[in-house]
Protein backbone atom coordinates (compact mmCIF):
# COMPACT_ATOMS: atom_id res chain seq x y z
CA UNK A 1 0.00 0.00 0.00
CA UNK A 2 1.44 3.64 -0.97
CA UNK A 3 0.31 5.65 1.94
CA UNK A 4 2.44 9.15 0.14
CA UNK A 5 -0.58 11.36 0.74
CA UNK A 6 0.36 14.66 2.46
CA UNK A 7 -1.07 17.82 4.24
CA UNK A 8 -1.12 20.35 1.65
CA UNK A 9 -3.47 24.18 2.42
CA UNK A 10 -4.70 26.69 0.31
CA UNK A 11 -1.70 28.64 -1.33
CA UNK A 12 -3.06 31.39 0.95
CA UNK A 13 -3.04 30.05 4.61
CA UNK A 14 -4.25 31.97 7.39
CA UNK A 15 -2.36 30.51 10.79
CA UNK A 16 -2.92 32.01 13.69
CA UNK A 17 -0.78 32.21 16.62
CA UNK A 18 -1.12 30.93 19.90
CA UNK A 19 -2.69 34.99 21.39
CA UNK A 20 -4.46 37.35 18.83
CA UNK A 21 -1.77 37.79 16.21
CA UNK A 22 -2.53 36.26 12.62
CA UNK A 23 -0.06 36.02 9.43
CA UNK A 24 -0.76 35.17 6.24
CA UNK A 25 1.40 33.19 4.43
CA UNK A 26 1.69 32.81 0.70
CA UNK A 27 1.95 29.77 -1.45
CA UNK A 28 3.22 27.93 1.36
CA UNK A 29 2.40 24.17 1.50
CA UNK A 30 2.77 22.59 5.15
CA UNK A 31 2.43 18.81 4.91
CA UNK A 32 2.13 15.90 7.22
CA UNK A 33 2.53 12.24 6.23
CA UNK A 34 -0.18 10.13 4.70
CA UNK A 35 -3.01 12.77 4.90
CA UNK A 36 -4.27 15.90 3.30
CA UNK A 37 -6.39 18.83 4.71
CA UNK A 38 -10.20 18.67 3.33
CA UNK A 39 -10.66 21.79 4.46
CA UNK A 40 -9.25 24.43 6.66
CA UNK A 41 -11.00 25.79 9.06
CA UNK A 42 -11.18 30.08 8.93
CA UNK A 43 -11.17 30.09 12.61
CA UNK A 44 -8.36 29.61 14.84
CA UNK A 45 -7.47 27.57 18.09
CA UNK A 46 -7.85 30.87 20.02
CA UNK A 47 -11.34 31.67 18.37
CA UNK A 48 -13.02 28.23 19.15
CA UNK A 49 -14.98 27.34 22.29
CA UNK A 50 -13.10 26.18 25.22
CA UNK A 51 -14.32 23.14 26.73
CA UNK A 52 -14.17 20.95 30.18
CA UNK A 53 -11.40 19.04 27.73
CA UNK A 54 -8.11 20.85 27.56
CA UNK A 55 -7.57 19.30 24.52
CA UNK A 56 -10.83 19.65 22.61
CA UNK A 57 -12.55 22.95 21.58
CA UNK A 58 -15.47 23.57 20.12
CA UNK A 59 -16.37 25.49 16.78
CA UNK A 60 -19.62 26.62 16.40
CA UNK A 61 -19.30 28.00 12.81
CA UNK A 62 -19.53 24.02 11.64
CA UNK A 63 -20.64 22.86 14.78
CA UNK A 64 -18.01 20.20 15.51
CA UNK A 65 -15.11 19.23 17.84
CA UNK A 66 -11.92 20.14 17.58
CA UNK A 67 -9.19 18.14 18.53
CA UNK A 68 -5.69 19.17 19.59
CA UNK A 69 -3.16 17.09 17.91
CA UNK A 70 0.12 16.91 18.98
CA UNK A 71 2.09 13.90 17.41
CA UNK A 72 1.71 13.09 13.47
CA UNK A 73 0.00 9.82 14.66
CA UNK A 74 -2.83 11.33 16.85
CA UNK A 75 -3.90 13.61 13.52
CA UNK A 76 -4.47 10.53 11.73
CA UNK A 77 -6.56 8.79 14.38
CA UNK A 78 -8.70 11.32 14.20
CA UNK A 79 -8.81 11.54 10.09
CA UNK A 80 -9.91 8.34 10.04
CA UNK A 81 -12.92 9.30 12.77
CA UNK A 82 -13.93 12.17 10.45
CA UNK A 83 -12.59 14.30 13.47
CA UNK A 84 -11.26 17.89 13.03
CA UNK A 85 -8.05 18.69 14.18
CA UNK A 86 -5.59 21.22 15.34
CA UNK A 87 -2.04 20.69 14.30
CA UNK A 88 1.31 22.40 15.11
CA UNK A 89 2.96 23.34 12.43
CA UNK A 90 6.24 21.87 13.84
CA UNK A 91 4.42 18.55 12.60
CA UNK A 92 4.85 19.78 8.51
CA UNK A 93 6.98 20.15 6.28
CA UNK A 94 6.37 23.47 5.39
CA UNK A 95 9.13 25.70 4.69
CA UNK A 96 11.03 26.60 7.81
CA UNK A 97 11.16 30.54 6.89
CA UNK A 98 8.89 33.11 7.90
CA UNK A 99 7.13 30.94 9.88
CA UNK A 100 5.38 31.73 13.09
CA UNK A 101 6.85 28.79 15.85
CA UNK A 102 3.70 27.94 17.88
CA UNK A 103 1.02 28.38 15.53
CA UNK A 104 -1.62 26.07 14.71
CA UNK A 105 -3.88 25.09 11.45
CA UNK A 106 -7.28 24.06 12.07
CA UNK A 107 -9.41 21.60 9.32
CA UNK A 108 -10.42 17.89 8.25
CA UNK A 109 -8.01 15.91 7.61
CA UNK A 110 -8.69 13.52 4.52
CA UNK A 111 -7.99 9.79 6.18
CA UNK A 112 -5.25 7.48 4.58
CA UNK A 113 -7.02 4.92 1.82
CA UNK A 114 -9.50 2.58 3.05
CA UNK A 115 -9.00 4.15 6.72
CA UNK A 116 -5.62 2.55 7.08
CA UNK A 117 -2.94 3.59 9.87
CA UNK A 118 0.19 2.38 10.05
CA UNK A 119 1.75 3.07 13.60
CA UNK A 120 5.09 4.53 14.29
CA UNK A 121 7.72 2.36 14.78
CA UNK A 122 8.62 1.74 18.27
CA UNK A 123 11.45 3.96 19.05
CA UNK A 124 14.88 2.12 19.68
CA UNK A 125 15.76 3.24 23.61
CA UNK A 126 18.33 1.00 24.94
CA UNK A 127 21.78 0.35 22.97
CA UNK A 128 20.99 -3.19 23.52
CA UNK A 129 17.86 -2.75 21.03
CA UNK A 130 20.01 -0.62 18.30
CA UNK A 131 21.84 -3.12 16.69
CA UNK A 132 20.17 -5.69 14.04
CA UNK A 133 21.65 -9.34 14.59
CA UNK A 134 19.93 -10.89 11.85
CA UNK A 135 18.56 -9.80 8.32
CA UNK A 136 15.40 -10.27 6.43
CA UNK A 137 16.77 -12.31 3.13
CA UNK A 138 14.18 -10.66 0.81
CA UNK A 139 15.82 -7.39 -0.03
CA UNK A 140 18.00 -7.28 -3.20
CA UNK A 141 19.79 -4.01 -2.85
CA UNK A 142 21.53 -2.16 -0.16
CA UNK A 143 22.86 1.27 0.40
CA UNK A 144 24.69 1.62 3.49
CA UNK A 145 26.19 5.20 5.28
CA UNK A 146 28.12 5.88 8.29
CA UNK A 147 25.85 6.90 11.26
CA UNK A 148 26.85 8.06 15.08
CA UNK A 149 25.95 4.67 16.42
CA UNK A 150 27.28 2.76 13.25
CA UNK A 151 26.55 2.15 10.25
CA UNK A 152 22.34 2.56 8.93
CA UNK A 153 21.46 0.78 5.94
CA UNK A 154 18.33 0.11 3.82
CA UNK A 155 17.51 -3.41 1.73
CA UNK A 156 14.69 -2.58 -0.99
CA UNK A 157 13.37 -5.61 -2.27
CA UNK A 158 12.06 -6.81 -5.70
CA UNK A 159 9.11 -5.55 -4.93
CA UNK A 160 10.23 -2.34 -3.80
CA UNK A 161 9.58 -2.84 0.01
CA UNK A 162 11.84 -1.74 2.39
CA UNK A 163 13.92 -3.37 5.83
CA UNK A 164 16.17 -0.79 7.40
CA UNK A 165 18.43 -0.84 10.70
CA UNK A 166 21.73 -0.03 11.99
CA UNK A 167 24.78 -2.35 11.85
CA UNK A 168 26.91 -2.07 15.01
CA UNK A 169 30.01 -2.46 13.11
CA UNK A 170 30.50 -2.61 9.26
CA UNK A 171 31.76 -6.26 9.14
CA UNK A 172 27.96 -7.04 9.95
CA UNK A 173 27.22 -6.39 6.41
CA UNK A 174 28.11 -10.40 6.31
CA UNK A 175 24.70 -10.82 7.31
CA UNK A 176 23.21 -9.37 3.29
CA UNK A 177 26.13 -8.94 1.29
CA UNK A 178 26.47 -12.23 -0.38
CA UNK A 179 22.85 -12.65 -0.62
CA UNK A 180 22.62 -9.07 -2.37
CA UNK A 181 22.59 -8.12 -5.96
CA UNK A 182 24.93 -4.95 -4.91
CA UNK A 183 25.27 -3.01 -2.06
CA UNK A 184 26.54 0.17 -2.21
CA UNK A 185 28.35 2.34 0.02
CA UNK A 186 29.04 6.09 1.18
CA UNK A 187 32.42 5.37 2.22
CA UNK A 188 35.90 5.24 0.10
CA UNK A 189 36.54 1.62 -0.59
CA UNK A 190 39.81 1.80 -3.01
CA UNK A 191 42.48 4.39 -1.67
CA UNK A 192 45.89 5.49 -3.17
CA UNK A 193 49.43 4.21 -1.55
CA UNK A 194 51.66 6.93 -3.70
CA UNK A 195 51.39 9.16 -6.96
CA UNK A 196 48.46 10.96 -7.37
CA UNK A 197 47.25 13.57 -4.85
CA UNK A 198 43.97 12.77 -5.28
CA UNK A 199 41.70 9.75 -6.89
CA UNK A 200 39.79 10.12 -10.26
CA UNK A 201 36.54 9.67 -9.23
CA UNK A 202 36.63 12.28 -6.59
CA UNK A 203 37.76 14.75 -8.88
CA UNK A 204 35.73 13.99 -11.88
CA UNK A 205 32.30 13.71 -9.07
CA UNK A 206 33.44 16.91 -7.89
CA UNK A 207 33.14 18.07 -11.10
CA UNK A 208 30.00 16.43 -12.37
CA UNK A 209 27.58 17.89 -9.26
CA UNK A 210 29.14 21.28 -9.31
CA UNK A 211 27.99 24.10 -7.14
CA UNK A 212 27.69 20.99 -4.93
CA UNK A 213 31.26 20.06 -5.25
CA UNK A 214 32.48 20.94 -1.78
CA UNK A 215 30.85 17.70 -0.71
CA UNK A 216 33.20 15.25 -2.30
CA UNK A 217 35.92 15.28 0.47
CA UNK A 218 39.35 14.17 -0.92
CA UNK A 219 39.55 10.32 0.46
CA UNK A 220 43.23 9.59 2.41
CA UNK A 221 45.98 7.68 1.48
CA UNK A 222 46.42 4.03 2.98
CA UNK A 223 49.00 5.09 4.88
CA UNK A 224 47.47 8.04 6.78
CA UNK A 225 44.92 4.83 8.12
CA UNK A 226 48.11 3.67 10.12
CA UNK A 227 47.74 6.48 12.27
CA UNK A 228 45.34 7.80 15.23
CA UNK A 229 46.28 11.59 15.17
CA UNK A 230 45.16 14.20 13.06
CA UNK A 231 48.32 15.50 12.86
CA UNK A 232 50.32 12.28 12.13
CA UNK A 233 47.68 11.16 10.20
CA UNK A 234 48.17 14.21 7.69
CA UNK A 235 51.65 13.71 8.11
CA UNK A 236 51.47 10.16 6.44
CA UNK A 237 48.94 11.63 3.95
CA UNK A 238 51.31 14.26 2.56
CA UNK A 239 54.48 11.63 2.14
CA UNK A 240 52.14 8.95 0.63
CA UNK A 241 50.35 11.71 -2.61
CA UNK A 242 51.89 14.87 -1.44
CA UNK A 243 48.67 16.49 0.66
CA UNK A 244 48.07 16.89 3.99
CA UNK A 245 44.50 15.75 4.84
CA UNK A 246 41.56 17.86 5.55
CA UNK A 247 39.94 17.62 9.17
CA UNK A 248 36.81 17.15 7.38
CA UNK A 249 38.88 14.04 5.76
CA UNK A 250 40.48 12.74 9.48
CA UNK A 251 37.02 12.84 10.94
CA UNK A 252 35.80 9.97 8.75
CA UNK A 253 39.44 8.01 8.86
CA UNK A 254 37.45 5.43 11.61
CA UNK A 255 35.20 4.85 9.12
CA UNK A 256 37.54 4.42 6.33
CA UNK A 257 39.78 1.85 8.06
CA UNK A 258 37.44 -0.20 9.18
CA UNK A 259 36.02 -0.63 5.66
CA UNK A 260 39.64 -1.16 4.34
CA UNK A 261 40.08 -3.93 6.98
CA UNK A 262 37.27 -5.60 6.08
CA UNK A 263 36.92 -5.19 2.16
CA UNK A 264 40.82 -6.46 1.86
CA UNK A 265 40.39 -9.44 3.77
CA UNK A 266 37.22 -10.57 1.68
CA UNK A 267 36.09 -10.98 -1.92
CA UNK A 268 33.20 -9.03 -2.19
CA UNK A 269 34.31 -6.20 -4.67
CA UNK A 270 31.97 -7.19 -7.14
CA UNK A 271 28.83 -7.05 -4.42
CA UNK A 272 29.90 -4.12 -2.47
CA UNK A 273 31.25 -0.61 -4.10
CA UNK A 274 31.53 2.62 -3.30
CA UNK A 275 28.91 5.28 -4.05
CA UNK A 276 28.46 9.10 -3.35
CA UNK A 277 25.54 10.44 -2.18
CA UNK A 278 25.14 13.69 -4.13
CA UNK A 279 26.02 11.91 -6.86
CA UNK A 280 23.91 9.46 -6.65
CA UNK A 281 21.17 12.42 -6.20
CA UNK A 282 22.67 13.97 -9.31
CA UNK A 283 22.29 10.90 -11.48
CA UNK A 284 18.79 10.52 -10.39
CA UNK A 285 17.85 13.79 -10.74
CA UNK A 286 18.10 13.77 -14.84
CA UNK A 287 22.21 14.76 -14.03
CA UNK A 288 21.52 17.91 -12.65
CA UNK A 289 22.82 19.41 -9.31
CA UNK A 290 20.56 19.64 -5.82
CA UNK A 291 19.27 23.07 -5.13
CA UNK A 292 19.74 22.64 -1.45
CA UNK A 293 22.18 21.31 1.09
CA UNK A 294 21.08 18.24 3.00
CA UNK A 295 21.02 18.56 6.37
CA UNK A 296 17.91 21.48 5.77
CA UNK A 297 14.42 21.07 5.35
CA UNK A 298 14.42 22.06 1.93
CA UNK A 299 17.11 19.60 0.51
CA UNK A 300 15.74 16.69 2.95
CA UNK A 301 12.51 17.61 0.84
CA UNK A 302 14.13 18.03 -2.65
CA UNK A 303 16.37 14.48 -1.91
CA UNK A 304 12.68 12.96 -0.85
CA UNK A 305 11.18 13.73 -4.17
CA UNK A 306 13.98 12.62 -6.04
CA UNK A 307 13.83 9.27 -4.03
CA UNK A 308 9.96 9.07 -4.37
CA UNK A 309 10.25 9.23 -8.49
CA UNK A 310 11.68 5.70 -8.39
CA UNK A 311 10.50 4.48 -4.92
CA UNK A 312 6.89 5.81 -4.74
CA UNK A 313 7.11 4.79 -0.58
CA UNK A 314 10.65 6.08 -0.06
CA UNK A 315 8.82 9.01 2.38
CA UNK A 316 6.68 6.76 4.53
CA UNK A 317 10.19 4.70 5.22
CA UNK A 318 12.45 7.69 5.46
CA UNK A 319 9.61 9.17 8.42
CA UNK A 320 9.50 5.47 9.68
CA UNK A 321 13.47 5.58 10.10
CA UNK A 322 13.45 9.50 11.61
CA UNK A 323 10.54 7.80 14.45
CA UNK A 324 12.91 4.75 15.28
CA UNK A 325 16.04 6.34 15.83
CA UNK A 326 17.21 8.95 18.10
CA UNK A 327 18.95 11.99 16.13
CA UNK A 328 22.36 11.35 18.53
CA UNK A 329 22.38 7.46 16.62
CA UNK A 330 21.02 7.71 13.35
CA UNK A 331 20.56 11.20 11.38
CA UNK A 332 18.26 12.39 9.33
CA UNK A 333 20.73 13.07 6.47
CA UNK A 334 22.39 9.63 7.23
CA UNK A 335 18.91 7.40 6.32
CA UNK A 336 18.88 9.98 3.38
CA UNK A 337 22.36 8.92 2.16
CA UNK A 338 21.77 4.93 2.33
CA UNK A 339 18.30 5.30 0.38
CA UNK A 340 19.57 6.46 -2.12
CA UNK A 341 22.36 4.18 -2.45
CA UNK A 342 19.66 1.59 -2.30
CA UNK A 343 17.67 2.93 -4.54
CA UNK A 344 20.93 3.22 -6.98
CA UNK A 345 21.41 0.08 -6.55
CA UNK A 346 18.10 -1.16 -7.81
CA UNK A 347 18.83 0.11 -11.21
CA UNK A 348 21.88 -2.44 -11.36
CA UNK A 349 22.73 -3.76 -14.06
CA UNK A 350 21.90 -0.23 -15.47
CA UNK A 351 24.57 1.38 -12.97
CA UNK A 352 28.31 3.37 -14.50
CA UNK A 353 31.24 4.42 -12.57
CA UNK A 354 33.37 7.56 -12.39
CA UNK A 355 35.93 7.18 -13.60
CA UNK A 356 34.06 5.04 -16.90
CA UNK A 357 37.28 2.51 -16.37
CA UNK A 358 38.17 2.58 -12.88
CA UNK A 359 41.97 1.87 -11.65
CA UNK A 360 42.54 -0.71 -8.49
CA UNK A 361 44.53 -0.12 -6.01
CA UNK A 362 47.63 -2.13 -4.86
CA UNK A 363 44.59 -4.40 -2.81
CA UNK A 364 42.99 -4.95 -5.86
CA UNK A 365 40.40 -2.57 -4.72
CA UNK A 366 38.12 -0.23 -7.50
CA UNK A 367 38.69 3.36 -6.74
CA UNK A 368 35.47 4.17 -8.38
CA UNK A 369 32.01 5.79 -7.71
CA UNK A 370 28.81 3.90 -8.91
CA UNK A 371 25.64 5.93 -10.15
CA UNK A 372 22.78 4.97 -11.82
CA UNK A 373 21.98 5.32 -15.53
CA UNK A 374 18.47 6.74 -15.91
Amino acid sequence: MNFQYTLQCLNFLRIHKSGSQEKTLSKVNPKITRCEFTYKCPKSWDQLFITNVDAVRFCDQCDRNVYLSNSSNEALEHASKGECVAIPIELTNASKRNLNWGSLVVGELRPPPYGLLRPLPRRKENIEDLYVRSVDQSAEFYGIDGCPSGWFYVGIDAKGDCQFGVLEKYSDIGLFARHAKLTLVDIPIGLLSSGNTERFCDTAARKAIKPRGSSVFPAPARAALLEHSYIKGSEANRQAVGRRLSKQSWNIVPKIREVDDYMRSQNLQAKVREMHPELAFWALNDRQSLQYGKKNCDGAEERLEILTRFLPSARDYYEDALNTYKRKDVAADDILDAMVGAVTAMHFPAISTLPENPIKDDEGLAMEMVYALV
